[in-house]
């Protein structure tokens, strides 16, 4: 037997070794079989099979499939050069009253506020109140972090690392640089493609050790800035998937210059909710280890869906087509020409496949165009008999959250695919009706079917019949 196979050592094995090892030495020959040597080889082998056992995990931790520590699955990620997806923020609306009667208030965009258990929540857009007036805005659960700092070397591949704590956190990021003649945007650029010696840009890098980076050209690929240069990077923060109810008071934090602003009381008119977490470690190694290999660049029909998805996850339905899918629809016409149609739904942004058009960069010699999904609704009958066992209302409200889920034009788990059968297999694998009293009768209402381009198909639970009673 090798002693440093690649196969781990048993205790039997590595008794055996060490008896073979002194039988070789005259010394030791006759007391080969002895219990001491018994003893002794135990704890002469158990530090080998200690550091063997080391070297295997070392060896496990250096693939990102079979990585255990964190740290090993966010350097397997980052040698793939893949960006885990940032946290999103809670978004929702609030009220503003003006308690003055004389002074108007002008709640600024960008003031922040805190809810009762200390969390900062930005207001989006600017908020005129009238005296003894109220009024609404767009707020969001986040903060502004801004980091200043200054190039100390001219140099490629010039990096800025920000903390862990706001690197886990940033659900965007913005940068600034001043080379003498004001501060300019610079433009992230993935892998600094389709730039040049001149182009203001960065890229993005995440580190085993959980630290968002800035990297900025070599002077071939996005310009070197020049040494003694100012850099301001603004992090907007959130804590991802938090939950405020309507009615909650909000106390000004900071960001208003307005001499009245103390006459503003604020609330919440609506749950703040929707957020979203950073990628979880499992979904950064599945993503790491199936990132797309075209670097974020636009090619086929999914890539533009994975492309918009990750940057908006807000998304519960989205349709990417071409002017051939949309001339097979529409026929012929020279305003399809080298058009790329975006359709999508979000529960909170009507308009959100404007915002996709506006802020997506097009693939040369194409352009975005819009296109208002296509509602189309449909109701079920669902006459369900359960055994008295069970709660029937109990049952009612599960199957209707179950169908929301699986239907609803909100859901993220959205079914593209809507038959008969395959909602009695739904409503079948809840167990519910599994007993010889129990019965189900469905039946659908409506058109289901899509044309697969901007048709959003949808259950219409409001409109729905579902009576879950006892046999």
């Amino acid at each position: 037997m090798e002693l440093f196979s690649t196969e781990y050592i048993t205790e039997e094995e590595a008794l055996e070794e060490f008896k073979r090892i002194l039988s070789e030495k005259p010394a030791w020959k006759k007391l080969t079989d002895s219990q001491s040597i018994d003893h002794i080889s135990r704890q002469v082998t158990w530090p080998l099979r200690a550091a063997q056992w080391r070297i295997e995990r070392a060896q496990q931790e250096i693939h990102i499939s079979t990585a255990v520590d964190r740290s090993s699955v966010l350097a397997g990620a980052e040698d793939r050069q893949y960006v885990p997806r940032k946290p999103a923020p809670a978004y929702g609306t609030v009220f503003f009253y003006n308690s003055s009667e004389s002074a108007t208030v002008n709640v600024q965009a960008g003031t922040v506020w805190y809810s009762d258990d200390q969390l900062p929540y930005q207001l989006n857009e600017s908020v005129i109140v009238a005296p003894l007036e109220t009024a609404s805005g767009d707020i969001e659960q986040s903060d502004t972090v801004l980091i200043e700092t200054t190039i100390s070397e001219e140099k490629p591949y010039y990096e800025i690392l920000l903390s862990d704590s706001v690197s886990s956190s940033a659900a965007s990021v913005s940068v600034y640089v001043d080379e003498g003649l004001g501060f300019q945007e610079w433009t992230l650029r993935p892998r600094m493609l389709n730039t040049n010696e001149n182009s203001l840009a960065y890229d993005e890098f995440y580190t085993s050790l959980d630290e968002l980076g800035i990297r900025f050209g070599n002077g071939d690929f996005g310009r070197i800035p020049a040494v003694n240069s100012s850099v301001r990077v603004v992090v907007t923060v959130t804590e991802g998937d938090t939950e405020l109810i309507e009615g909650q008071k909000l106390t000004l934090f900071k960001g208003s210059t307005d001499p009245n602003i103390g006459s503003i009381e604020a609330r919440t008119s609506s749950l703040i909710t929707g957020g979203r977490e950073i990628e979880g470690i499992e979904e950064i190694r599945r993503s790491a280890l199936y990132s797309v290999l075209y670097d974020d660049q636009l090619v086929w029909d999914n890539d533009y869906e994975f492309l918009i998805k990750r940057r908006w996850p807000e998304i519960s339905w989205l349709s990417v087509w071409g002017e051939q899918e949309q001339e097979q629809e529409t026929g012929v016409s020279l305003d399809n020409i080298n058009k790329i149609f975006v359709s999508a739904h979000s529960s909170d942004t009507p308009d959100i496949q404007d915002i996709i058009v506006g802020e997506l960069d097009p693939p040369i010699n194409r352009e975005y165009k819009p296109v208002a999904p296509n509602l189309k609704p449909f109701t079920v009958t669902i006459a369900g008999i359960v055994p008295r066992t069970l709660v029937a209302s109990t049952v009612q409200d599960e199957i209707t959250d179950l169908l929301i889920d699986s239907y609803g034009i909100d859901s993220l788990n959205r079914k593209e695919v809507f038959k008969l059968k395959d909602m009695y297999k739904l409503m079948n694998g809840t167990g519910y009706f599994d007993s010889d009293a129990a019965d189900l009768d469905i039946a659908i209402a409506g058109d289901t079917t899509s044309n697969g381009l901007d048709d959003l198909v949808y259950l219409d639970i409001d409109n729905s019949d579902i009576s879950i009673t006892y046999e």
